[in-house]
């Protein structure tokens, strides 16, 4: 299968039939993978399945189909979908025929990626590292999966209150970022999320979400990998939050003859919530928890379906502002400022053009006072800000004509909105003389907010920084 499965890829061929592909860690997988021979990977490709085959543990069946069988039963038509990690897209498939508007996956295996793309109909399957993936904060109505499980760092620099959690914590806390307020995420995450002794990523996520209901799961589910198990259902809060017992509570002592594990205060409160016995086994030096047990799949779906039952979604959101900037006709645009219909914008620099609810920009109406404080425009201002735009977008008309005229056409003066770069530091001083830059209101004086009137809503704003990565 496994030669099947590299020489269908290899020649762009549809591979919606290696849906069920095991994973790279699967054994059976791992030994056919030594057996290639030498010339059968490219380069390239083999340094991504390297990475591929330390994170890759795919979810069993009838656990994909316990969770999604509760998950389907939520309203979704309309709403947006997020699969962290997706794989194969063992988790979108389900949901492709539940009327999202929109359904996205990210993965940093290319064959994986591929598998997904072609066998879970309109999705969009993001081949890349997360933390290079944009995914606007506040904009998805519900994160599923089962998210890779590792000890490295990631270094978002984009985000650096993540940057040194690891790339299991990373993952979970970019998925609750991307909910919006009421938003649901169902995610199986190794237990060292809820046990480890470090609060850090716990305290973040009480700081976004409610955990609701947690499945201590048995060790032995994973092809290739003895590794407990958590289902978490987490809902985004409106506001941010405080500890809870999960986040730093006294602790759980288990003990097995010598050998001890301290585990999550959760468990504590809720014992019921293991499904199974935990224990401890040694590995050398290293204590492990292990839970034993046997997982009735049809009682776990009865459960979960009880317990998202009883939660509201997010309202739907309509159209927003801040894309549909007509053609370059009806836009001048210069140095990251644009002006249309009387109004002005400023582009989102990390704006996903392929999302129809993420606003490629927002309305200026701000500007920063001399020490530092956001002041509203008047219409003075407004009226020189859109003059000094009109006058740079023809000043590039100008010099673009110049060098076509040359034989070197260079860039267009001007263009209809899309996720071009923001505006410069150079520019911001040519857009206003004399004056602070203008910006978008928002608390960051380096970063846009719609301002008063824009009808932009607060879960479809571009949160700083971009994404980061499995």
């Amino acid at each position: 299968m496994l030669q099947n499965f590299l020489g269908a890829y290899l020649a762009h061929q549809n591979l919606a039939a290696f849906a069920n592909f095991p994973g790279w860690s699967d054994p059976d997988v791992q030994a056919a993978l030594a057996d290639l021979p030498d010339d059968m990977i490219p380069p390239d490709l083999a340094a991504g399945l390297e990475r591929a085959t330390l994170t890759a543990y795919y979810t069993p069946p009838p656990l994909v189909e316990a969770i999604m069988g509760a998950v389907t039963r939520l309203p979704l038509a309309g709403r947006k979908a997020l699969d962290i990690g997706c794989g194969t897209g063992r988790f979108l498939r389900p949901l492709a025929g539940q009327g999202l508007r929109r359904l996205v996956g990210i993965d940093n295996d290319p064959l994986a990626a591929a598998v997904a793309a072609d066998s879970v109909p309109g999705a969009t399957i993001r081949t890349t590292d997360l933390k290079h993936a944009r995914l606007a904060d506040g904009t998805f109505d519900l994160a599923v999966g089962n998210p890779p499980y590792g000890g490295w760092a990631i270094g978002d620099i984009q985000r650096p209150e993540l940057a040194d959690l690891n790339i299991r914590d990373y993952c979970v806390l970019r998925a609750l970022h991307a909910l919006k307020p009421g938003g649901l995420a169902v995610l199986l995450v190794s237990h060292g999320f809820l046990d480890s002794k470090r609060a850090q990523a716990r305290q973040l996520a009480a700081s976004l979400a409610d955990l609701l209901a947690v499945r201590r799961l048995p060790s032995d589910l994973f092809a290739g990998a003895a590794v407990t198990v958590d289902l978490l259902v987490f809902q985004r809060r409106e506001s941010p939050g405080t500890g809870a017992c999960w986040v730093d509570g006294d602790r759980l002592t288990v003990e097995e003859g010598e050998a001890t594990a301290e585990v999550n205060a959760w468990f504590r409160e809720r014992p019921g919530d293991c499904l199974g016995t935990q224990g401890v086994s040694s590995r050398g030096e290293r204590t492990l928890l292990e839970v034993r047990g046997v997982v009735d799949w049809a009682a776990l779906g009865r459960d979960l379906a009880q317990v998202l039952g009883g939660l509201v979604m997010p309202p739907l959101t309509g159209p927003v502002e801040g894309r549909d900037f007509g053609g370059a006709e009806q836009a001048a645009e210069v140095g990251g400022l644009l002006v249309h219909a009387g109004r002005i914008w400023r582009r989102e620099p990390t704006a996903d053009d392929d999302d129809p609810d993420m606003p490629l920009a927002v309305e200026v109406t701000e500007r920063l006072a001399a020490d530092g404080t956001p002041r509203p425009l008047n219409a003075r201002e407004h009226d020189r800000l859109r003059a000094i735009v009109a006058l740079g977008a023809a000043a590039a008309a100008l010099v673009a004509g110049e060098r076509a005229r040359r034989g070197n056409p260079g860039r267009p003066a001007a263009r209809p909105a899309g996720g071009l770069p923001g505006l410069s530091q150079a520019a911001r001083a040519a857009a206003s003389p004399g004056q602070p830059a203008p910006r978008a209101a928002g608390p960051d004086p380096g970063r846009p907010a719609p301002g008063p009137g824009t009808g932009l809503p607060a879960g479809d704003q571009q949160a700083p920084g971009r994404a980061a990565g499995l």
